[in-house]
């Protein structure tokens, strides 16, 4: 288990940097065009509970931030170490967001905490009922960020799947739902006998885990 990345607790960091790819975006500064502020948008008025929760992660990290009018939350780059900078400021824009890669590397503990930012700031939780358990969804106009999050649902143990939405949306929306299961449904799976008599290989890598998936 790693305690820090980019110059901060492993936990926290990565739950801002799921905020981030959800919520966020850099402003450049006028006068040089640099990027200078990084924003979160949250609206106080309709999510208290997420705003606070997002003032305390702030405090922990150490940021210096400020709440405006337009429902966005400031934070001086100033404040931030390089690492994170480098991080933030290379993200692509709306529809090629990506987790970067090194998160999909770490510790469950800390992809749980990037998961959590990530739900939390473009996503939905449906609690439990009748029998069905907690099912939860991530919305997003990245296909990349789409693939991103149903691998990290993957190594969490969720089984997943992605819905392309392209009615009443400026752009095309990737829905990725997922839910603790030990199985997945496999559709219209052609099977077929062929004739083979030649080399057999067996695929192997080093945490014995294969992941393939139709069309990419």
């Amino acid at each position: 288990f790693v305690e820090n990345i980019y110059g901060y607790n492993s936990v926290d960091i990565a739950e801002f940097i799921g905020w981030y790819i959800a919520e966020g975006h850099c402003v450049h500064d006028k006068v040089t065009d640099n990027k200078s502020t990084v924003c979160i948008a949250q609206k106080k008025s309709v999510n208290k509970e997420k705003c606070e929760r997002l003032e305390k992660l702030f405090d922990r990290l150490g940021f210096k931030w400020s709440y405006c009018a337009d429902n966005h939350y400031y934070i001086s780059c100033k404040t931030l170490t390089r690492e994170l900078k480098d991080i933030l400021y290379g993200m692509p824009k709306s529809l090629e967001k990506e987790i970067p890669k090194e998160l999909l590397k770490m510790d469950k503990v800390i992809m749980n905490s990037l998961l959590s930012g990530l739900i939390l700031g473009d996503g939905c939780t449906v609690a439990p009922q009748e029998g069905r358990k907690e099912r939860k969804t991530y919305h997003t106009a990245s296909f990349k960020l789409a693939s991103d999050v149903q691998t990290l649902a993957t190594l969490l143990g969720y089984a997943s799947t992605i819905t392309k939405r392209d009615k009443n949306y400026k752009n095309t929306l990737y829905a990725v739902s997922f839910k603790e299961s030990k199985y997945c449904w496999v559709d219209n799976v052609k099977k077929e006998i062929i004739p083979y008599n030649d080399v057999a290989y067996c695929v192997t890598v080093e945490n014995h885990a294969i992941y393939v998936r139709k069309n990419g």
